[in-house]
């Protein structure tokens, strides 16, 4: 929960200096983590193998041909929400149009 000095007022209530103000105070306001809750309630994590190791049409891994590797392998990050799961189907249908094509 984020505490501003500010009246739970609607914004349309606020005048343009104030609306400025609003503005300027949550660009700059910082946000500094205290902690997580470990791996057991992640939602998402980070790495995997770097894409540019990769032929972009065909996800085969350029040093090892005949190699293929899509989805969460990779160190691709996106929203949370589904987006991983988007990104899975789409990284292996894209991969398989190519193994399709020989």
């Amino acid at each position: 929960h984020l505490a501003l000095p500010y009246p739970a007022d609607p914004l349309q209530h606020h005048s343009d200096a104030a609306l400025t103000r609003i503005m300027a105070d949550l660009q700059h306001h910082a946000i500094i983590p205290t902690g997580t809750e470990g791996m057991h309630k992640a939602e998402a994590c980070s790495g995997g193998i770097d894409t540019r190791e990769l032929d972009p049409k065909t996800f085969m891994v350029k040093k090892r041909p005949g190699l293929y590797v899509i989805g969460e392998a990779l160190d691709v990050t996106g929203w949370l929400g589904g987006y991983n799961l988007q990104w899975a189907w789409s990284s292996a249908w894209s991969c398989a149009q190519y193994l399709g094509a020989d």
